[in-house]
């Protein structure tokens, strides 16, 4: 999945390494539509933006199945 390597791509930014500013969504797992609207209202990063315009067109499920992925590669490639 595409939006899965980008979210994956974002971590590997140094200022990403805690999540940066999608953190309240990528880290803590809060995937609702006020969370992500919240999280575009209060960015200007453009990959984060397109990272948040692809979470909002999956259900949430699949987008908890995103965020749990990170989190499983993550641990994987020993940066968690």
């Amino acid at each position: 999945m595409k939006l899965l390597k980008k979210c994956l791509e974002w971590y590997l930014l140094p200022e990403n390494r805690a999540g940066g500013c999608l953190h309240i969504i990528l880290d803590d797992g809060n995937v609702d539509n006020d969370d992500l609207l919240f999280c575009l209202n209060n960015t200007k990063d453009e990959k984060a933006i397109d990272i948040l315009e692809g979470l909002q067109k999956l259900h949430v499920s699949k987008r908890k199945w995103v965020v749990q992925n990170i989190h499983n590669n993550l641990t994987r490639e020993g940066q968690s």
